[in-house]
């Protein structure tokens, strides 16, 4: 039978709903890979309903085909029945007793349309009819019936008792009793059809289950009816037996089913002098994204993605110089003497990073400036000026950046002075520091001594005359 050919609706209540009633269903997770047919399981009720739908093959079975591309959770509600039939005589072994129906009553011959009997042979009570045993045993009654040419007239009714805000399940046995046009059966309630038409088979004595699942509501009285919906006079003629209107339990489970993710992606860097790189059985020696499609745990098509950066080691040199006596921090080691120093470090890359280190002591330098000045003036030294006779110091900076000692020993020297007397014949001339005199007088230069300073020279010339 297929559920979800006629079932009427669906209303999700707790177990709490049903008073004291328990029944449990068994169910069970499952994974699989996408986009995949996999069988669900459920067991332990009459009636299931699988929500959502989406991905199933019938959400009305207990064991639906699922095919779903991501992991998808499904809520499976099964309805049990109870073993007690509210229906009088639904078997019909009390022959035409204890229900109502709107077609005409015979015994003997079904002519014509709208006629009904309770037998155990339809060929007995009609030359076209097939010769059929019932459903309950093979030998028993059965409801045998000439389809009516008018829709929703009342083959079989009957009122009964019911639970409010209650599941209960409503279903009959059908089979045509000549092949030509098979009914189309809906049940009723106080009236109204309740699910869609079942239209049986056209196979003769071929009983088929019709049903449809009621929830009562605030309705505790209800007119149970079956209709027949086929207007067709010629065949349209079937048999009913087995009708139950039964009590159902209700209880609701979580299946998941689960779809793992198949694709992946690995973010590799590796230095170049670890290669080559070795992911998923092959080597790769350069940088790139490379793609596999692997088998995963279940067998499915699983893509890998591996984005691999090559990083290659670096180097660096630092040429540096310090003063004698200082010392110099080059990566967490102190140096103060003269070389070439390395060190392998790890880059941002994390790969090598070869580190060299060229140092330079430089010596601190000294220099002595010898100088003389002339009394009066005054000498300039490194910024400041001397005027008198000492040894003067400045420590300075050279251009390699140490001390440089720089002394200056300054001479003061004094000027110095000379006079010469002297006469001569009238005349005659007198050659006095590079000049010619011939009169008398007393003449001055001024000239520079051997320190360098100014020597007045005065001459003191008497001209004398013949007598």
């Amino acid at each position: 039978m297929k559920f979800n050919k006629y079932i009427l609706f669906f209303l999700l209540l707790s177990n709490s709903t049903f008073g004291q009633l328990v029944c449990p269903i068994i169910s069970s997770d499952i994974t699989v890979c996408p986009n995949t047919n996999a069988q669900l399981n459920v067991s332990g009720a009459n009636f299931y309903k699988w929500t959502p739908s989406t991905g199933l093959t019938d959400p009305n079975i207990s064991n639906p085909i699922v095919n779903v591309p991501v992991t998808t959770i499904y809520s499976v509600t099964g309805l049990t029945e109870t073993t007690s039939n509210l229906i009088v005589n639904g078997n019909f072994s009390s022959g035409k007793s204890g229900f109502t129906s709107d077609y005409t009553y015979t015994s003997t011959d079904l002519h014509p349309e709208g006629y009904y009997a309770v037998g155990k042979n339809p060929k007995t009570l009609h030359s076209d009819f097939s010769a059929c045993t019932d459903h309950t045993s093979g030998s028993g009654n059965m409801m045998i019936v000439n389809g009516n040419i008018v829709p929703n007239v009342k083959i079989w009714g009957q009122p009964i008792v019911v639970k409010a805000n209650t599941y209960y399940a409503f279903y009959a046995y059908v089979t045509a009793v000549h092949p030509t046009n098979p009914p189309t059966l809906q049940f009723s309630i106080n009236g109204s059809v309740i699910g869609v038409p079942f239209t049986s088979s056209n196979i003769t004595c071929n009983w088929q289950q019709f049903y449809a699942i009621w929830y009562s509501g605030s309705t505790t009285n209800a007119t149970i009816s079956i209709v027949n919906q086929n207007i067709i006079a010629t065949g349209n003629d079937f048999a009913l037996d087995d009708i139950k209107f039964v009590e159902l339990c209700q209880s609701t489970n979580t299946v998941t089913v689960t779809v793992p993710d198949l694709i992946s992606t690995t973010n590799i860097k590796v230095c170049s002098n670890s290669l080559p790189y070795n992911w998923n059985g092959t080597n790769y020696n350069s940088s790139g994204t490379y793609t596999k499609h692997l088998p995963s745990v279940l067998g499915c098509d699983s893509i890998a993605t591996l984005n691999l950066t090559v990083n290659v080691p670096t180097s660096s040199t630092t040429n540096t110089s310090i003063c004698q006596g200082s010392s110099y921090l080059f990566n967490g080691t102190t140096y103060n003497t003269s070389g070439t120093y390395t060190k392998i470090l790890i880059n941002a890359a994390g790969c090598d990073s070869i580190a060299t280190l060229n140092l330079t002591v430089n010596v601190p330098t000294s220099s002595t400036t010898n100088t003389s000045i002339s009394q009066g003036s005054s000498y300039n030294f490194n910024g400041t000026t001397y005027s008198t006779s000492g040894t003067y110091t400045k420590t300075l900076i050279n251009a390699a950046g140490c001390d440089s000692i720089a002394t200056l020993n300054l001479t003061v020297n004094v000027p110095t002075s000379s006079t010469t007397n002297t006469s001569l014949c009238q005349g005659s001339s007198y050659l006095f520091n590079g000049t010619t005199y011939s009169t008398s007088g007393t003449y001055t230069k001024t000239l520079i001594n051997a320190a360098g300073c100014d020597s007045i020279a005065t001459l003191n010339l008497t001209v004398n005359v013949p007598t």
